[in-house]
């Protein structure tokens, strides 16, 4: 592996996953189409456990919950949903089950208030043990504020729930990439993909992994086959370009990282891997211009830049 990817490696490489994950547990998993600024938030104090039940409105006595399924127009997509009312949910019928405390934690992941949610979905369980969707969605708010620990015991409950919870097994893989337990990692984003073959970003993830235990090849063939799945897999064809760049293949890595570029102008990264190709055929110029043009669209790339060509100056 080259010294230009090796040095620039720290950064990139939770970004990636992250997007790609959050995509697989909060929007459409075949889109993968989140910028690195949908990961930023601002922590809250968690404050002591409500003693009331909040006021929410529940429309002909339906709940509101988070739920995934499969999509019949896209069998290969597993489309999830925040806050949608499900017509299949029953009304309300015990008021202290704990679902109010899962309504308003939802409510709170929504406005990036993570450990107000966590609050809410720990009293949820309180009241409530069996309450499967608020162990979800605490794992969700956990990862966001960085407890891998208590998020992986949250999805181990999920998976002892559903031993088929695709999401949970991604996530899962989330916390432990996170907690530098790679091989723990592939092998729950391996039990996703066995699940179901056709998640793109499940395999664009597996890639990443694989990337980081020094398997390119193994990298490139995910990557690769996430790209099959989805053509317009912004982030894949970017990770794929930084793949070829470190097996020598500095053409195949500027034609990937054009495309990334060409379905989403803004992605900052994909100009950063070009960059690095760049440089691997001597073109500092053009490797310069790629650098620049990643730093005006995020500021906080001019250390890494710098980093692996010393001579820039944003």
């Amino acid at each position: 592996m080259s010294n230009t990817v090796r040095q620039m490696k720290s950064r990139s490489k939770k970004t990636s996953i992250l997007v790609a994950i959050l995509c697989l547990t909060f929007s459409n998993i075949v889109s993968a189409d989140l910028s690195p600024s949908a990961l930023a938030f601002t922590p809250w104090p968690i404050g002591p456990a409500p003693s009331l039940r909040p006021r929410l409105s529940w429309a002909d006595g339906q709940l509101w919950r988070s739920a995934y399924k499969p999509n019949p127009d896209k069998k290969s997509a597993y489309e999830i949903w925040n806050g949608k009312p499900q017509d299949d949910m029953p009304p309300l019928a015990n008021p202290d089950s704990g679902q109010p405390y899962l309504m308003r934690g939802q409510q709170k992941m929504e406005s990036q208030n993570f450990y107000g949610a966590i609050a809410d979905f720990t009293k949820a369980i309180e009241v409530n043990p069996n309450l499967v969707w608020a162990y979800r969605l605490r794992a969700q708010a956990l990862l966001q504020v960085g407890d891998y620990p208590g998020a992986i015991e949250d999805l181990n409950m999920l998976i002892t729930f559903n031993p088929d919870d695709i999401v949970a097994y991604s996530n899962r893989s989330v916390a432990k990439i996170e907690s530098g337990d790679l091989p723990g990692a592939l092998a729950d984003i391996t039990q996703a993909i066995n699940r179901d073959p056709t998640l793109a970003p499940a395999l664009n993830n597996r890639g990443q992994i694989k990337w980081q235990m020094r398997d390119l090849r193994g990298a490139l063939a995910d990557t690769t086959e996430a790209i099959r799945l989805n053509p317009n897999f912004v982030q894949a064809y970017a990770n794929r370009g930084e793949i070829k760049t470190a097996l020598g293949d500095f053409q195949g890595a500027i034609d990937d990282c054009s495309r990334a570029l060409a379905l989403d102008a803004t992605y900052a990264q994909a100009h950063i891997y070009r960059g690095q190709a760049y440089l691997g055929l001597k073109n500092k110029d053009a490797a310069r211009a790629d650098f620049e043009k990643a730093v005006a669209l995020d500021q906080d790339l001019a250390e890494n830049v710098r980093g692996v060509f010393p001579e820039f100056r944003p």
